[in-house]
């Protein structure tokens, strides 16, 4: 994304792009626009959305080493596969790594939502994507299909974006033993 984005701001909107319709350059000036505020290492838009109890729950309140954003669908095919493996490595790792989730419900139907959360014991924070204070979060992280993963560090700020569920737990690891090494050199010099 970060290259892309670079590309757009070096040729795209300069102009130098003069084998394409300005009609197809607006559309990808527009694309780069778009996920320009989700590039690794930005903070991540807020999302201030209902709860299953219909309380507002601000992603940027929640407390977490690790808050993996998890958008999801009860009614997706892919969802029923990744969900599980998601919900595995928060259950193991939960309180060793600081782990939480917000799973961000893209049905409208409370009945659904509730009764998959209900389904597929999912024990974290679940919120209601069309029931927000923050805009669509379908415009604000680009999602297209579900599922769709992100994971913020403690400051929000994105560190991985649309990883597979089996690579999750991989990732948080590794991201902890780079901090660890990059500490251990700071601590040396």
């Amino acid at each position: 994304d970060k290259v892309f984005v670079h590309l757009v701001d070096t040729y795209y909107i300069t102009g130098q792009t003069t084998w394409i319709t300005a009609d197809v350059n607006e559309k990808i000036i527009r694309k780069a626009n778009k996920i320009r505020p989700l590039l690794l290492g930005q903070k991540a838009p807020n999302m201030i959305m209902q709860d299953t109890s219909l309380q507002l729950v601000s992603m940027h309140n929640i407390k977490a080493e690790f808050l993996i954003l998890l958008f999801w669908d009860p009614t997706c095919g892919h969802c029923e596969k990744e969900i599980p493996v998601i919900k595995e490595f928060y259950d193991a790792k939960k309180v060793q790594l600081g782990l939480e989730v917000f799973a961000v419900c893209s049905d409208t139907s409370l009945v659904k939502w509730k009764a998959a959360i209900i389904k597929k014991a999912m024990n974290w924070i679940n919120v209601n994507g069309p029931r927000t204070l923050t805009g669509d979060y379908h415009e604000q992280y680009d999602i297209i299909s579900t599922p769709v993963i992100y994971i913020l560090n403690n400051r929000k700020e994105i560190i991985a974006k649309r990883l597979p569920a089996e690579k999750v737990g991989t990732f948080i690891e590794n991201y902890i033993k780079v901090g660890k090494k990059q500490d251990g050199l700071k601590n040396s010099q």
